[in-house]
């Protein structure tokens, strides 16, 4: 059978998983606690495309997180521990990081991703695979994440 017919049906279940929801300038300014701070965590691009990205801050469940999404939420001050993990049939590795979350500061954290074959070894495929997650300057996190992505509610507005 010819893998062509097949290359739209990717391509619209590909753009099924990516966040359709207000982009940052279109927000409401974040409110924050007078003794938290604002974390915002962002996926411009992060393979697999396919799969949302289970987030969690210090154990407890926030967002799945789509392609080209954005979460905000209210840190309290302290280590904070995130994590995003992935779906077993992506074969993504899970991701973390750790934030040492000051009173009154904002936070922008991308969560990068990686998922391809890069050659094959006899009769098996190679592959890249990997993900991560990246703390940034609030200037060039503010910039990035307007650029790129759509909101997705957190499940609580404080962590």
């Amino acid at each position: 059978m010819p893998r062509r017919p097949l290359l739209p049906l990717l391509a619209l279940a590909a753009a099924g998983c990516a966040a359709t929801g207000p982009k940052l300038k279109e927000l409401p300014p974040a409110r924050t606690a007078a003794d938290g701070a604002i974390v915002y965590v962002y996926r411009a691009y992060a393979e697999p495309t396919l799969f949302g990205a289970s987030l969690e801050i210090d154990g407890k469940d926030v967002v799945s997180l789509s392609q080209k999404g954005f979460t905000r939420v209210v840190a309290r001050p302290g280590q904070r521990h995130l994590k995003a993990g992935w779906n077993v049939m992506s074969g993504q590795r899970d991701a973390t990081i750790s934030l040492d979350v000051e009173a009154g500061k904002t936070y922008y954290v991308e969560l990068v991703g990686v998922s391809s074959v890069v050659g094959t070894s006899g009769s098996a495929l190679v592959f890249k695979i990997g993900s991560g997650m990246v703390a940034l300057d609030p200037v060039e996190g503010e910039a990035r994440l307007a650029r790129c992505c759509h909101y997705q509610p957190p499940a609580a507005e404080s962590y």
